[in-house]
């Protein structure tokens, strides 16, 4: 590709970030991500522990397996021997808004269902629900707008739900088929249930641990300064292979700049579900503004610009999706950062990057289709 020098996600620097100012990596099987999250709070004060919670016609025996995150701290949730349409585990006393999202990890044992919901007040199935298939992830019935189960390996999945209206609970019902209606369990046969977590916002995030408490963790940001020597400010290639946490109506942005808005090369994710904006300033002078849409702003997607003078195009996944021919490149020495976020800090980049490389020469239209197939 006739590279001159590269840089990579490696060696951006963590400005706020979790315990021990640690950047977290997403491993989903094939390959690490940096992970870039908001901030949230886990409203469930004790969120591996099951013995705290409520429970109707059902027991818990704790730390019964190795959970997703390779403790021995995983519980089992147990129906007892009564003919019952209500065995359940249950956190009371919750204020849960619309838009908060309930996520708890969950796995087969003797049964291979479980029915996951929020209630408003934990005695009673007729609420919000979704009835999950733990063999393979399927939802096999539900009647909330948005589920989502994830395959967290080794079994467990973890199975999120949104809320639309006030509530005050959240519960798990373990179950022996998908169409249970009042069963005897046995004393002995259930699933196993961990990482239970209570979040405002439109979509999960990463595991929040907690032992007592409510957690909050920070928002994730990054940023690589005093790198003007790797960027060629005339001309270069900017490639990032990511993907969007979620379609949340956020502007998320990632951005080629000298610290100001004056200066930069600024592309986002937009506020509309799938769709890319691009926007560009140099020395205070508006150069070019546009969007285009892809296909999943939360599938992995091979992002490749490049910028010279009375050139400035993008590639998506191999293909063309914007030229503009008056473009105009600031003068050697004005790029110097690379931001996750705008300039000035604001509109932070919420996804899953995987990789991110910075060429010093401007690519041609079939080395970046190269690229970024």
């Amino acid at each position: 590709l006739g590279v001159v020098s590269q840089f990579y996600v490696d060696s951006i620097s963590v400005k706020e970030v979790t315990k021990n100012n640690l950047a977290r990596v997403d491993y989903d099987g094939t390959a690490s991500s940096l992970l870039v999250e908001p901030q949230r709070t886990n409203l469930i004060p004790y969120s591996s522990d099951f013995t705290q919670g409520t429970t109707n016609r059902l027991s818990v025996t704790p730390d019964a397996t190795t959970s997703p995150d390779g403790t021995n701290t995983a519980d089992k949730l147990i129906p007892n021997n009564t003919s019952s349409t209500y065995h359940y585990f249950a956190i009371n006393s919750l204020s849960i808004d619309s838009n908060y999202r309930y996520s708890v990890y969950l796995k087969k044992s003797e049964y291979e269902y479980a029915l996951i919901n929020f209630e408003t007040g934990g005695t009673s199935g007729s609420s919000k629900n979704a009835i999950i298939n733990l063999n393979n992830g399927n939802i096999e019935s539900t009647n909330f707008t948005s589920v989502s189960v994830t395959n967290a390996g080794s079994e467990w999945y973890r199975c999120s739900v949104q809320a639309t209206t006030s509530r005050t609970s959240i519960a798990i019902y373990p179950l022996p088929s998908p169409s249970a209606g009042s069963f005897t369990g046995d004393n002995t046969s259930g699933i196993f249930a961990w990482g239970v977590q209570l979040e405002e916002g439109s979509y999960p995030t990463s595991y929040i641990p907690t032992s007592g408490s409510t957690v909050t963790r920070v928002a994730d940001q990054y940023e690589k300064t005093g790198i003007s020597n790797l960027i060629n400010s005339t001309e270069g290639t900017f490639f990032v292979e990511m993907a969007a946490l979620a379609n949340s109506g956020e502007t998320r942005a990632i951005t080629i700049s000298n610290g100001t808005n004056n200066n930069r090369l600024q592309m986002y994710y937009s506020t509309a579900d799938n769709t890319i904006y691009l926007y560009s300033s140099i020395d205070s002078v508006f150069q070019f503004s546009t969007t285009f849409t892809i296909t999943d702003n939360t599938a992995y997607n091979k992002f490749g610009f490049s910028w010279g003078l009375n050139d400035f195009k993008i590639y998506v996944n191999g293909v063309p999706k914007y030229t503009n021919a008056t473009f105009s490149p600031p003068i050697s020495g004005v790029f110097d950062r690379i931001n996750l976020s705008e300039p000035l800090g604001i509109n932070h980049l919420f996804a899953k990057v995987r990789q991110l490389q910075l060429y010093k020469t401007a690519l041609t239209p079939t080395q970046l289709a190269t690229l970024t197939t």
